[in-house]
């Protein structure tokens, strides 16, 4: 009697333990449903939604009542065309107990579309419980981000600049857009060049000063500009505008650089045939940059002067006007 006894109390014990963890367990997946982060419901495998949350009828635009009434169905939200990934969710939960989760769209009450993922289980033999997460805003984050890239493409396109990053350390080239592959005569849809693949594409006449003001930015970890020629493959000798800015980390090391590859050519062309224009103007014409420096002199000023525009600059202020306009 004793250990009849015993066994009894063991087992109350054990039923009282199991009873009390199954109370709990219920009571956190009702707080984690009532919380409203995500969406759940409790559906018929058939289609019939049993139960669920108010995150999910907000998410569908239903109400409790269209709930209670039993006139809100997932097949019935499933659109045509996501009719087949959700037969294959319950085919999954049929035979494994649970599905993949996956992505799909409901249809809300309003007619518009819901973009969802979704993570459903088996429960209770003919039923499951789904989670619901509404993908919307992200799913609107990456059209405003995918618009945001064909503008920027034809942005680069129309001004053909293109735009880079480059790891002097590695010798890679970790990013370059289609534009910037395309101005310097590489494929667009093939893989980014190397640096030293690139550096080839520059004019040999231009390589030596190049180098040298790659390597003096990377000495002094500092943005850089400047112009040189490339020998594009298929366009001949282009001229290309660089800017790049060094990115250094916290300890002040550099890590990369960013920038921009313009093809300038036409304008060159442009500048050219305009300097050519102002050549045969019958009168002086000197363009001083803010330095006092001399950006162009026609012909008419040179030959009445004898200045060059070798020399760049020629003192401040008045006297280098004077030396222009008034060389006696």
């Amino acid at each position: 009697m004793i250990e009849q006894r015993q066994i009894a109390q063991e087992l109350d014990r054990r039923v009282t333990q199991r009873t009390r963890e199954l109370v709990e367990r219920d009571e956190r997946i009702r707080r984690l449903v009532d919380a409203n982060i995500i969406g759940v419901l409790i559906s018929e495998l058939e289609g019939q939604i049993l139960e669920s949350n108010d995150a999910f009828l907000k998410m569908v635009g239903y109400s409790r009542e269209d709930l209670v009434s039993g006139r809100i169905r997932w097949a019935d939200l499933t659109p045509t065309e996501w009719q087949a990934v959700s037969e294959r969710a319950v085919a999954q939960i049929k035979a494994t107990g649970a599905c993949e989760v996956f992505e799909k769209e409901y249809v809300r009450k309003d007619g518009s579309r819901a973009p969802v993922l979704v993570g459903a289980a088996g429960f209770g033999g003919k039923s499951s419980v789904a989670f619901v997460v509404d993908l919307t805003e992200r799913k609107r984050a990456e059209q405003r981000l995918r618009q945001s890239e064909a503008y920027l493409a034809e942005a680069q396109r129309l001004s053909q600049t293109g735009s880079w990053a480059w790891n002097p350390a590695t010798g890679e080239n970790t990013y370059g857009s289609e534009e910037c592959l395309r101005v310097l005569g590489f494929d667009p849809a093939g893989p980014i060049p190397r640096f030293e693949e690139f550096f080839k594409r520059i004019h040999p006449d231009d390589q030596a000063a190049s180098r040298e003001r790659f390597e003096k930015a990377i000495r002094d970890k500092a943005d850089f500009e400047f112009e040189y020629r490339i020998v594009h493959p298929d366009k001949g000798v282009r001229n290309i505008h660089v800017v790049g800015h060094a990115v250094l980390d916290r300890s002040g090391d550099l890590g990369e650089f960013i920038g921009t590859s313009i093809d300038v050519t036409e304008r060159k062309r442009a500048e050219q045939e305009l300097q050519q224009l102002v050549d045969f103007v019958p009168q002086l014409i000197v363009v001083f940059d803010s330095d006092g420096k001399v950006i162009h002199a026609n012909r008419v000023a040179r030959e009445y002067t004898g200045l060059t525009l070798s020399s760049r600059r020629c003192g401040e202020g008045a006297s280098c006007t004077q030396a222009w306009v008034c060389p006696e």
